[in-house]
């Protein structure tokens, strides 16, 4: 049995939404799991593992006693997770708008600041940094809190500066449709001592995922993949069997005054995850070999792209996005789906409509247009080559359309 599980092969594209752990294979996680019953692995110098990424904001907004009365600034084109941990915290997030290449406008940002504002959350979009450095430097001049999140750009450089770097602390997801994923879980890494320390005192007193969640989660992800590489009659009603019985994990919806009880990673996933640290380097230079590779592609067929990698750049993202007409979307989804390519659609809602009433909006018309024409394509490391060239047949189906949108102008 060990034999059969660590010996399988990459998989190639199944169909369905949902159920695949795309951004992984089965061979990634089998050598994972070599190292973590067969070897001894080095502990991660990120110290702070939480249960989601929302967790992950969550507890560092309240270890800087973030609360009730003040503002969080936020990005419009942005899931309904930030808002929620935000809200959770029992602050009020401001809504501010996006240019062009999904970056937070930087002159809404300085604009939407009030006595109340006490932390921005600077969301580095598909591998660019969300704000110029110089916002980012008066903005700390200011004794705003600086929040970098890097769920869609974990990797990605800056004049070979590190994204995640810029502020005090930075967030990551884990979830499974990010760069790195292991299904689940969220990291924060603090960049100054003063919030590591304020972390360290909170997170020293949360509870973990208890050990049979982790091993489910475990199981979750595996047979996920396993069921991807081994495709077999009756797979999938099992899974959603397991799905809807909830053995397996369901996404994090969690409402604003969930306990703490289990806020921190358990204790096979962090292992799981510090299992593997060796891997991480060459998944960041192949995402961005497939994103140029993608990139190349859309200019050549003049496709309107938000973000084109830019002399001192390194684009790491799970996604490469086309803006098209709105009323071609549903066409080219479907036409994706039929040649076995998932389109998702980041973000529709700009902003998110959770608990919107709570928030306040400074600006949001671009984010809003941009939510209606983007189109997200897989982006992922483990793309092969049958697959990319797949994805250029999509990218030459909407350069056939002729329907392309021109560029939106600029705040």
């Amino acid at each position: 049995m060990l034999k059969f599980i660590f010996n399988a092969n990459p998989s190639k594209f199944g169909s369905g939404v949902g159920l695949l752990w795309r951004g992984n294979r089965i061979d990634l996680v089998n050598q994972i799991l070599r190292r973590f019953f067969f070897s001894k692995t080095k502990k991660s110098e990120v110290s702070f593992l939480f249960e989601s990424g929302r967790s992950a904001i969550y507890n560092l907004l309240a270890s800087q006693d973030i609360g009730e009365g003040d503002e969080v600034v936020i990005s419009a084109f942005t899931c309904e997770a930030v808002p929620n941990a935000v809200i959770r915290a029992g602050a009020c997030p401001v809504y501010v708008d996006v240019n062009d290449d999904l970056t937070m406008c930087d002159e809404q940002v300085l604009a939407a600041l009030t006595s109340n504002t006490r932390a921005v959350i600077i969301q580095n979009t598909l591998g660019r940094l969300g704000l110029r450095p110089g916002t980012i430097n008066l903005l700390r001049r200011k004794g705003v809190f600086l929040i970098e999140d890097c769920a869609l750009s974990i990797g990605s450089e800056r004049d070979r500066v590190s994204l995640g770097t810029f502020g005090d602390i930075s967030i990551w997801s884990m979830e499974v449709s990010k760069t790195i994923t292991i299904g689940w879980g969220g990291v924060a890494k603090p960049n100054c001592l003063l919030a590591r320390d304020a972390l360290m005192g909170r997170y020293s007193n949360l509870g973990s995922v208890s050990m049979g969640a982790d091993i489910r989660r475990l199981f979750q992800l595996w047979f996920s993949l396993l069921m991807v590489r081994f495709p077999v009659p009756g797979a999938t009603l099992i899974w959603y069997f397991f799905y809807g019985t909830r053995i397996f994990r369901r996404s994090n919806r969690r409402g604003p005054r969930h306990p703490t009880a289990q806020e921190r990673m358990g204790f096979l996933s962090t292992k799981l995850f510090d299992s593997m640290e060796p891997s991480v380097a060459s998944i960041y230079e192949k995402t961005n070999r497939n994103y140029l590779r993608l990139e190349n592609e859309a200019q050549s067929l003049k496709l309107d792209c938000p973000i084109i990698q830019s002399h001192g750049e390194r684009v790491v993202a799970p996604r490469f996005s086309i803006l098209v007409n709105p009323d071609e979307v549903e066409a080219l989804v479907q036409y994706a789906q039929i040649n076995g390519i998932e389109v998702g659609r980041w973000f529709s809602d700009c902003p998110p409509k959770y608990q919107l009433r709570r928030c306040r909006v400074h600006g949001s018309d671009n984010a809003r247009r941009i939510g209606e024409r983007i189109v997200n394509f897989p982006c992922h490391w483990s793309l092969e080559e049958e697959e990319l060239e797949k994805i250029k047949t999509v990218f030459a189906y909407i350069a056939g359309q002729r329907k392309v949108v021109m560029p939106i102008a600029n705040i």
